[in-house]
């Protein structure tokens, strides 16, 4: 039974209004918040319930805030958020959703563990946000499904696990497990759900509501070569020279290897680059080589050895000194502060 303390909380007031049935029943959000989550994941994700509660009158969604060892977790961005406890006994209806972010690696405890395969194990719907497809990777409960996860952390992911392959997609639903790759993406999922639900009018009353346009659908993708490709003459060019770029990071390709394989001349690739971006395929191809092994510390538990020769740099010594160069740090501070320590 809905009590009025339940009401107060649930289901704010609001001069917008959408007109829904009553007496539906109220389905419960259960968040895991992992240390160091993405903020902007998790409001995305929980802002629409609030807002179709809002908007209907009615507590249609109930939420529940949780972290692994009952502790309040610091975001990100250093903001604490409060939580009620650690994992307990949740209905099988309700849906369990791992919110991690920044530092998905190792994080979840062996009775999280145990707790979200339980509840998956008793038909529960679960999901992942941001990096949470690492805890749900962890659990085993990814195999045979389609996921995704932030496309920053996939160079992590797949060092992880090997055997798996997320999409590059903003969101995926695969028979009750459903993952976002964050940021405002956990918003679109959230719709979708909510769609599902109760309809896809009172998804996009709630889109409106959080000035969000456009509902997006799963098939949708990430965005990765935003800053490196729009508006500029031979952007498709340039994106496929970056596909090429970052499929050999490990190997070197020479420029007039990549000039051949696009349809350019050499000196087409050279004034492309530096008209578009700024520097030569030369820099922008450490950049990207660098950009993996810092993906690859902070994700990853492999030696500094292994990331450098992953990474196409002769040795741990001159991965570091490219590193300390480019980001003011070497790879073991970057590591250490990673862990916390």
């Amino acid at each position: 039974m809905t009590s009025d303390t339940d009401l107060d909380r649930f289901v704010p007031k609001s001069a917008a209004s959408f007109n829904l049935e009553r007496n539906q029943q109220t389905r419960d959000v259960v968040f895991l918040l992992m240390p160091h989550l993405s903020m902007i994941a998790f409001s995305s994700a929980i802002e629409p319930l609030r807002v179709v509660n809002q908007l209907t009158g009615q507590m249609l969604y109930r939420w529940h805030l949780l972290s692994q060892d009952g502790r309040n977790p610091v975001c990100s961005n250093g903001v604490e958020l409060v939580v009620a406890g650690g994992p307990r006994a949740i209905d099988r209806t309700a849906l369990l959703l791992v919110c991690a972010g920044i530092t998905p690696k190792s994080l979840a405890s062996k009775q999280a563990l145990s707790w979200i395969r339980g509840h998956r194990r008793r038909g529960g719907m679960v999901g992942g946000i941001c990096t949470g497809a690492f805890v749900l990777a962890e659990a085993g409960l990814l195999e045979n499904r389609r996921f995704t996860v932030h496309w920053e952390n996939r160079t992590g992911f797949l060092e992880n696990f090997p055997n798996l392959s997320p999409t590059t997609h903003i969101f995926e639903a695969d028979d009750g497990i459903v993952t976002s790759g964050g940021g405002n993406g956990s918003m679109d999922m959230m719709l979708s759900l909510i769609a599902a639900d109760h309809g896809e009018a009172l998804a996009r009353a709630a889109a409106n509501m959080c000035i969000h346009g456009t509902i997006r659908n799963e098939a949708v993708d990430q965005v990765f070569y935003r800053d490196e490709g729009d508006s500029i003459p031979d952007a498709p060019k340039l994106a496929s020279i970056i596909q090429i770029l970052d499929q050999n990071l490990e190997n070197t390709i020479d420029v007039p290897l990549l000039a051949f394989k696009v349809g350019l001349s050499r000196r087409q690739v050279e004034r492309l680059f530096r008209a578009s971006l700024g520097v030569s395929p030369a820099v922008f191809y450490e950049k990207r080589r660098l950009a993996r092994a810092r993906s690859l510390l902070i994700d990853t538990p492999i030696s500094i050895a292994e990331i450098a020769a992953a990474c196409g740099f002769r040795n741990a010594q001159h991965l570091s000194q490219r590193f300390d160069r480019h980001f003011g740090t070497t790879p073991h501070r970057l590591r250490r502060a990673s862990l916390g320590k």
